[in-house]
């Protein structure tokens, strides 16, 4: 029989166990922001600059209704309906209390505070399924005789798996990566909300837990989906957490009803909002897979190799395996091409087998998988997404590190080496900690980003272009540059943009030879002309304008027969460029305008892209001092993407640069109407009308052309 006074221990002892871990939360947080710490002030990356830096909507200079509105509508896809705006109203802020300026730690500082507030989320959400394992029925679960002071690591574990691990970092460092974040915020609230409520219900306040389950879910889920779109997989996580952690047993039968029915409401919330968001976004979902250079079949077949790809970076975190890219994956083309393609095939069957009978049996490790399968079932799945990315794994992995605490926790309890477990579960997360920080210190600056995923990934397209970039940045040695993009051109023999690249250095080289500014190479053996595109960099007058052929008829090859892209838009664009600044390093306006025209008689199934290429045209034309043409291409891009403000005022500038001011007021009077109903591009259109009304009150005119004073009518009974 136990004592009192040992009882009392007992209870002073979980106390004591309970004031532990939260002290240890507090340190593994600070852990956290000392591992992210170097990497504050690092660069803007990638998609960074479409979402934010290039961005004028979220320019927000004052903090109104109407600024918060044009922030939230600054997507590309217009004011059809909002897309992320959570995510593209908190950048707003960021510049707006940054001094209205792009404060690079500004914007990285609130990315890691949002990690650590979903942090405490997952240490809440796995304290809540601690809770409910203390009396769950599972083999695996807490038994009878445990006790439960031990237990109070796992949520403390698993939060410290969770936020230091170093494949969370690309969610936090990369700061267009705030949509992911964010919405697992919303995902952790609502599933939350679910446990919360179910815990009403099972303790008899059963209305009050049917309205929070239900309303929990489905506002978790709606924030989420605010900033993207795989939170509308919220209810399916309650759902796993119902079906692994709670009994129904014990209910009466009109209880068991209405918790179906409640489960059941869940999972519209899941359907509805999936079936919402393909409706709004059809025309991108079906589209996807044109600007994709592979097919559904290879997508679906290579996806479960990147699940075991994802996993080896959860269980082998070497900073040498993590980048920002990692487009240098072998596409699965059938089942036995590669080899490993059935072999991951099969082993995701049986894992999705042992979740399945994980249901029944209550396997807290079936759990922690079906909750990562669950997690990679839209970004992993039929959708024409890129192929892999690692910050897909940012709530997916909470079911691998909570399965893994769990399991060592569960090994700790029966064996008698438990101090080493304890030892080398200590070890495991200082681990994580020291790589966190190790590839932070890596994000420090561009040079030490690009070079060192250069280094370790060279293989990646992607990583070669960034290396190619930042030399430029930098001024490095020309022909490093070259061949850095000579190299990603091989690797992706569909892009055209590295090419593009190769060619305006070319273009660049002879006009040097051609104003005497370089001198030619002194060869002892003078290499033959160039055959192919690849040939290597030779500083020679005849050798140089015989590269630019080869490469002039690569692009072209290229945009002949291969899938048009975003990037091909920015390559013809950035050539339509290099023209208007009248840089030597660009071909002649004629050749870039067939390039873009080809380009239109294959694509034209993506609207954003076809416009693209179109306002390249326009703008080509202006050049031309051919004010007729460059309107055509315009009205034709508006007409693509009627609901693009941009498009208007940029026509609107281009009838100033021809001094048709008049045209110019007009366009920008259809402007106002769109930018009155969707609150798109706000801030540009009254800019743009200002600098007329200047430039109407510098000429003594009105908007319809009359002079000051002068009445319409008058006008134009002396006209007459």
């Amino acid at each position: 029989m136990i004592s009192t006074r040992d009882q009392n221990r007992a209870v002073t002892a979980d106390a004591i166990s309970a004031r532990t871990v939260w002290l240890g939360l507090l340190l593994v947080m600070l852990a956290t922001a000392v591992a992210y710490k170097p990497g504050l002030d690092g660069p803007f990356m990638f998609d960074d600059y479409g979402s934010i830096r290039n961005n004028s909507a979220i320019r927000m200079e004052t903090l109104s209704a109407a600024s918060v509105l044009e922030a939230a509508r600054s997507s590309h896809l217009g004011a059809k309906f909002f897309h992320r705006p959570m995510a593209r109203v908190s950048f707003a802020l960021n510049y707006y209390f940054s001094g209205r300026s792009y404060a690079k730690f500004d914007y990285k500082a609130t990315n890691l505070g949002i990690h650590l507030v979903n942090g405490l989320l997952v240490f809440i959400l796995t304290t809540l399924l601690v809770s409910r394992m203390m009396t769950s029925s599972s083999p695996l679960a807490v038994s009878s005789g445990s006790r439960p002071g031990i237990w109070g690591w796992l949520p403390l574990l698993t939060t410290a798996f969770w936020l230091l691990h170093p494949i969370q970092l690309n969610s936090v460092l990369y700061v267009v990566q705030r949509m992911t974040s964010l919405a697992a915020f919303g995902v952790l609230l609502g599933v939350i909300a679910y446990v919360v409520g179910r815990n009403m219900y099972d303790n008899a306040r059963r209305a009050k837990g049917v309205v929070v389950m239900v309303m929990g879910v489905s506002l978790g889920s709606f924030v989420g989906v605010m900033s993207k779109e795989n939170a509308v997989l919220t209810p399916l996580f309650a759902c796993l957490v119902e079906f692994f952690f709670f009994e129904r047993r014990a209910l009466s039968g009109k209880h068991k009803r209405i918790l179906k029915w409640c489960i059941a409401s869940v999972v519209v919330v899941c359907a509805v909002g999936t079936l919402s968001i393909a409706f709004m976004r059809y025309e991108v979902l079906v589209n996807f897979y044109d600007v994709r250079n592979f097919t559904l079949l290879e997508r679906v077949l290579t996806q479960p190799r990147v699940l075991f790809f994802y996993l080896g970076l959860l269980f082998f975190p070497s900073p040498s395996r993590f980048g920002l890219f990692h487009d240098d994956i072998v596409l699965s083309h059938g089942l036995l091409d590669p080899w490993t393609t059935i072999v991951a095939l099969l082993a995701l069957l049986a894992i999705m087998g042992f979740c399945i009978w994980g249901v029944r049996k209550r396997n807290l490790l079936a759990f922690g998988l079906a909750w990562y399968l669950v997690g990679h079932s839209i970004e992993s799945g039929v959708i024409g997404l890129e192929l892999i990315h690692e910050h897909r794994n940012y709530v997916p992995s909470f079911g691998i590190f909570f399965a893994s605490a769990y399991l060592l926790i569960w090994s700790m309890e029966r064996v008698r080496i438990r101090a080493v477990i304890a030892m080398a579960t200590a070890a495991v997360v200082g681990v994580f900690m020291f790589n966190t920080y190790t590839r932070s210190l890596i994000w420090e600056s561009g040079d030490s980003l690009h070079y060192f995923a250069v280094q370790t990934n060279p293989d990646s397209y992607r990583v070669q272009m960034g290396y190619a970039g930042q030399l430029q940045q930098n001024d490095g040695d020309i022909e490093e540059i070259y061949r850095a993009y000579q190299t990603a051109a091989t690797l992706n023999p569909y892009n055209v943009l590295p090419v593009v690249r190769m060619q305006r250095i070319i273009s660049g080289i002879i006009h040097q030879f051609d104003e005497g500014s370089l001198r030619p190479d002194e060869l002892e053996v003078m290499p033959a002309l160039a055959d192919s595109y690849d040939d290597p960099l030779v500083f020679l007058p005849e050798h140089a304008r015989a590269l630019d052929q080869k490469i002039s008829e690569e692009i072209t090859f290229r945009l002949t027969n291969y899938a048009i892209d975003a990037e091909t838009a920015v390559a013809l664009n950035e050539l339509r460029r290099c023209v208007g600044s009248w840089f030597s390093t660009c071909p002649s306006a004629e050749q870039i305008e067939d390039w873009v025209l080809l380009t239109l008689d294959r694509h034209h199934r993506v609207p954003e892209q076809t416009a693209a290429l179109m306002v390249t045209l326009a703008r080509l034309r202006t050049y031309d001092r051919d004010l007729d043409s460059a309107v055509g291409y315009m009205e034709s891009a508006f007409e693509q993407t009627p609901s693009e403000v941009g498009l208007l005022i940029e026509l609107a500038l281009m009838y100033v640069d021809f001094n048709e001011l008049e045209a110019a007021w007009s366009t920008t009077e259809r402007a106002r109407v769109l930018v009155e109903s969707s609150g798109r591009r706000a801030s540009d259109y009254w800019r743009l009308h200002e600098f007329l009304q200047e430039r109407f009150e510098e000429l003594s005119l009105q908007p319809d052309g009359t002079e000051v004073g002068e009445s319409p009518s008058t006008s134009n009974d002396n006209s007459e």
